[in-house]
């Protein structure tokens, strides 16, 4: 089942195009497919001294995750602010995955030892 999660880009003192928030929206789409428990995607893009700063958030069922970077244009400023939300969304959602079945195995094998 495919759902559509909301995605907000506010861009604010850099040049905005389509062909950006378009980009923007696909990957935070993708995003969504990948992790089902997300439900909203926010990104922000503005100027920052030299560069150019983006910061995403992600929200959802029991997920909250926010990540920030800077780049020379608002494009690779977004991209790799998506990266890194991206590598925070598969490490908590990892956790929440694979932590219950370590501490299932453990349970067993301390049970078979004692």
């Amino acid at each position: 089942m495919t759902r559509d999660a909301t995605v907000i880009v506010h861009v604010k003192g850099v040049e905005q195009s389509d062909e950006l928030r378009e980009a923007v929206e696909k990957r935070c789409q993708h995003l969504a497919e990948e992790f089902s428990e997300t439900e909203r995607f926010e990104v922000s893009i503005s100027p920052d001294r030299n560069d150019v700063s983006a910061q995403a958030h992600a929200s959802g069922k029991n997920t909250d995750v926010a990540a920030h970077a800077s780049g020379a244009d608002p494009r690779q400023a977004a991209d790799a602010a998506l990266d890194r939300l991206e590598r925070e969304l598969r490490s908590r959602h990892d956790k929440r995955i694979f932590a219950p079945r370590r501490e299932a195995r453990r349970a067993k094998a301390a049970k078979k030892a004692g």
